[in-house]
Parts: structure tokens; C-alpha cells; sequence
């Protein structure tokens, strides 16, 4: 069974038709065909009745046909993980608070945020088990940053941030 075939299998039940599968997946209708053929041969079973003008779900094809569509989603995904990956999309996440906010429950929650970053990186390569960003927490006079190396300095800033490169970067 190949990714291709569930994509034609797929594409027969949204169209309703060989024809229209065909030609949203840009093949001939012969070579549909030959595809749901090898699939249903693969697994052993009929995938479609083709009594009527329009192809139908057998019942076993109706309960294949669900779980073949959780795994196109979760193969979408994928790809869409790998792009974003290979594009090194970092997230970020930033927090403007005004001067009048206590500042240690702002700080408190960015630390929060930043172990659990931190934890969380490990399995990105290139980054040694760290952040490769900085948590920064300010308000209107005092400044406090943390690049992740337990290095601390302090001065002054009015803006409160996190900041986190998912993307590791290599070393």
C-alpha cells in the first residue's frame, strides 16, 4: 500500500467518479483504475462497489476509507512539520505590560514558560538540551535578561517579552 494509492482512493470518493478522480490528481482514468486495483489487491478486499454508474464504499471500504483519511491528514502534517522545520520558523511569543504591573508575577510566568521551553528543546538537535533564544522580563525602569545559560544582567527597558528559536541551530 503506498501513500499514492490512498490519495487516489481518496480522490474517487470525493469526485464520486474514475473520471473526476483522474482528473483532479492530473492521470489518466486507466491508471486510477490500475491504482485502486492494486491497493484493493494489496489488501485483500473490494475498497469500492462498482454495481452502479457511481462507485460505493463496500463496508469494509467505508471503515479502510476512514482510517486511510487519518492517515493522509497525519502524512499532510508531516510535511507541513518538515517544511516549517526546513524553513528554521522560529516562535515567539511577546507580552507588553504597563509600567504600573507588578513585575514579579510577570516574571514569575515567563520563568515558568522558559523551564518548560527548556525541557521541551531537547529534542532539537543543535541546541545541546538549551534555548537557543533569551527570556527577557522588564518593566517601565527595571530589566531583567536570561539567555538561557543561567547568565543574568540587568537595566533598563519598558517592554516584557519571551523570546524562543525552536529552530536549533547548528553548532
Amino acid at each position: 500500500m503506498t501513500y499514492e494509492q490512498l490519495l487516489v482512493l481518496h480522490a474517487i470518493v470525493s469526485e464520486g467518479t474514475f473520471r473526476g478522480a483522474a482528473e483532479r490528481l492530473h492521470k489518466s482514468q486507466s491508471a486510477v483504475s490500475h491504482m485502486l486495483k492494486k491497493l484493493e489487491d494489496d489488501i485483500g478486499f473490494l475498497l469500492l462497489s462498482r454495481e452502479a454508474y457511481r462507485p460505493k464504499l463496500t463496508a469494509k471500504g467505508e471503515v479502510f476509507y476512514r482510517q486511510a483519511t487519518r492517515a493522509l491528514e497525519q502524512m499532510q502534517q508531516l510535511r507541513t512539520t518538515a517544511r516549517n522545520l526546513n524553513a528554521k520558523h522560529e516562535a515567539s511569543v511577546s507580552l507588553a505590560v504597563t509600567a504600573t504591573y507588578p513585575l514579579t508575577p510577570v516574571l514569575n510566568v515567563i520563568s515558568q514558560v522558559k523551564n518548560n521551553i527548556r525541557q521541551q528543546t531537547s529534542i532539537f538537535p543543535g541546541n545541546h538540551g538549551r534555548p537557543t533564544g533569551a527570556v527577557t522580563g522588564t518593566t517601565g525602569g527595571y530589566h531583567h535578561r536570561d539567555d538561557g545559560r543561567g547568565a543574568g544582567r540587568s537595566g533598563r527597558s519598558h517592554s516584557v517579552c519571551q523570546h524562543h528559536h525552536y529552530a536549533g541551530r547548528a553548532s
